[in-house]
């Protein structure tokens, strides 16, 4: 038994030291040690390339939630990252680009302009304090983007429950078929998400509806990514809230 545990012990330290150390893409991009390029790829996908510029051991880079990416004019609107992500950079890197899994971001404001399909985008600073400490939740509980767009557009633009509304999904490839892309139950859990990131959700124009919206989450069916932990706390949480 002893044998079995100090071979288990050295197995995890040996692979505990071959990992690599991790690297927030903001910083690595800041000490020259790669060059990255952005596009957006439509609604919710932002195409990254990476090469490595210097350096020959391989790493962890970090994408972060909250990372703004822009384009340079007004014809896009800006995205943000609501999940943190990483991927492996090696020595192979340093001859040519390469590209990445997509980045998963979502729109910065409501529905004013299109979201990047195609454009090149830079990052760009982001000084809203609440957005990022929702973030911060969004991030810890792993919400998807429908989830992530409400608590983005709620606490960043206080959007009401008709402009959430204003965002479809399409149904068909024709199109002529779609529903809010945003449901119920993603508004009930990003009004959590904001209690728990200190922000006074009271203070917001959806909260007005709140009443409404707890009612419609109720009837409805709850979406696949709301996992079962994370709809018992919800739950648990509106009706602390006194609905």
């Amino acid at each position: 038994f002893f044998a079995a545990s100090i071979a288990a012990l050295i197995q995890t330290t040996l692979f505990a030291q071959t990992e690599p150390p991790a690297s927030p893409l903001p910083e690595a991009l800041t000490t020259g040690r790669i060059s990255a390029q952005f596009r957006g790829a439509g609604i919710d996908q932002v195409r990254m390339h990476v090469a490595l510029l210097h350096g020959s051991a391989e790493f962890e880079l970090v994408v972060p939630a909250g990372l703004v990416l822009a384009p340079a004019d007004q014809k896009s609107q800006p995205v943000i990252t609501c999940m943190t992500v990483f991927y492996r950079v090696t020595k192979k890197n340093e001859a040519s680009t390469i590209a990445t899994d997509p980045i998963v971001p979502v729109c910065l404001l409501k529905l004013e302009g299109r979201a990047p399909m195609g454009d090149p985008l830079s990052i760009k600073p982001q000084e809203n304090s609440e957005l990022s400490a929702v973030l911060r939740i969004v991030d810890k509980y792993l919400a998807g983007p429908p989830l992530g767009q409400a608590a983005v557009w709620i606490t960043a633009t206080d959007a009401s429950w008709a402009d959430l509304g204003r965002l479809h999904t399409s149904l068909s490839l024709a199109g002529n078929e779609s529903r809010a892309t945003i449901q119920p139950a993603h508004v009930a859990a990003a009004l959590m998400f904001m209690d728990l990131a200190k922000i006074d959700c009271a203070k917001r124009r959806i909260w007005k509806e709140s009443e409404h919206i707890c009612e419609l989450a109720i009837h409805s069916t709850v979406p696949d990514e709301l996992a079962d932990g994370l709809k018992a706390e919800v739950n648990n949480w509106w009706a602390a809230a006194g609905f």
